[in-house]
């Protein structure tokens, strides 16, 4: 609620908004049948909690992507601001390296990016690209571990999309670690994964 009756609100705190935008006597929309609700009507979603802890917990239990924490003392600001974050819920996930490509730009000569996949009953399966996550030191003593490892077919049992599969260098999946990922997609690759931690043998 940014203004009411000529009342200009924008430097009111967020509660303030919330409580005069509460108090209305608005239509309630169906969040089930929204394309079907008449116009002017509004849904207001109650705040999942009063710390962020639980306010995440709320949300996992709920399938949600994770929380908008926002500062309820702050002013309406346009667009994305300091007064509010998105917490996201992220997946771990360890998972092996099976190649890597070139990288361009200030990583030519080096490693542009992973290809990860994670182990299924003692198959490697394809899981995607990891491009971010490391410093440009780690990348070069990581190059210098895959270079012994290179062979010349995918160690993946499935197929490897042919957009990934340009320019692979494969090796022989002896190294992995941990990845952080936004969710799985529907075809089984890590959404927007980087990785985390240390590069270790896998055993």
């Amino acid at each position: 609620m940014l203004e009411l009756d000529g009342v200009d609100l924008v430097d009111q705190p967020l509660d303030l908004r919330r409580e005069v935008l509460g108090a209305l006597d608005l239509p309630v929309a169906d969040p089930a049948r929204l394309a079907e609700t008449e116009p002017g009507a509004w849904l207001c979603t109650e705040p999942l909690g009063e710390t962020l802890a639980e306010a995440l917990r709320r949300s996992q239990e709920t399938d949600g992507e994770g929380v908008l924490a926002k500062r309820r003392d702050s002013r309406y600001l346009a667009g994305r601001g300091a007064a509010w974050v998105k917490v996201k819920h992220l997946l771990e996930v360890r998972v092996v390296i099976g190649g890597w490509t070139a990288g361009q730009g200030r990583r030519a000569g080096g490693i542009g990016s992973l290809l990860v996949g994670t182990c299924d009953d003692g198959a490697l399966r394809y899981a995607g690209r990891v491009g971010t996550g490391f410093s440009t030191a780690a990348l070069d003593r990581l190059l210098e571990r895959l270079r012994p490892l290179e062979v010349a077919d995918p160690p993946f049992v499935d197929e490897v999309p042919r957009a990934d599969a340009r320019a692979v260098t494969w090796v022989r999946p002896e190294l992995g670690g941990e990845v952080l990922a936004d969710q799985w997609t529907d075809d089984g690759r890590l959404r927007l994964p980087r990785w985390s931690g240390e590069v270790e043998p896998v055993g």
